[in-house]
């Protein structure tokens, strides 16, 4: 095996890793948003049913309800702009990948934009983003009307 051979062997070994990796870090993401998505929710809800026996005003309580909601669409943002940022490094080791096992005669075709609606990724943004305007629109309908 000449080094050129060594070379690109551990050079594909290095974007397999990467690709897994990548693939973990949107689970990470995922999870952290949903954590986090859990908290803020859940500490909305007790605001709004605990607020009078915490000491708080009604204006105090709708000040704090509101950060809470801005926290939710903060994060929700975040978590979809480090998918996507994780996304466009998949696309690239992706098109790495494929440009090396074709260069040894392999068939494989590189990724294109058009396979976006196939990536699982796309679908978990698309819920992030119905879910947190979902309970957006709840908590403005319901919850912030009855804190007076």
């Amino acid at each position: 095996m000449e080094l050129t051979d060594e070379f690109e062997l551990e050079h594909y070994r290095y974007l397999i890793a990467r690709i897994a990796a990548t693939n973990d870090n949107t689970i990470k993401i995922i999870s952290a948003f949903s954590a986090a998505a859990t908290l803020i929710v859940s500490g909305l809800v007790t605001l709004g049913l605990t607020y009078k026996q915490l000491g708080l005003g009604a204006e105090q309580a709708l000040v704090y309800a509101e950060v809470l909601l801005v926290l939710l669409g903060t994060s929700c943002v975040f978590a979809i702009l480090v998918m996507v940022i994780n996304g466009i490094a998949w696309f690239e080791y992706r098109v790495e990948e494929t440009r090396l096992l074709r260069a040894h005669g392999f068939k494989r075709q590189p990724p294109t934009l058009r396979s976006i609606p196939k990536w699982i990724e796309t679908y978990l943004a698309l819920i992030l983003v119905v879910g947190t305007l979902t309970i957006l629109v709840i908590a403005a309908s319901l919850l912030l009307p009855n804190i007076k």
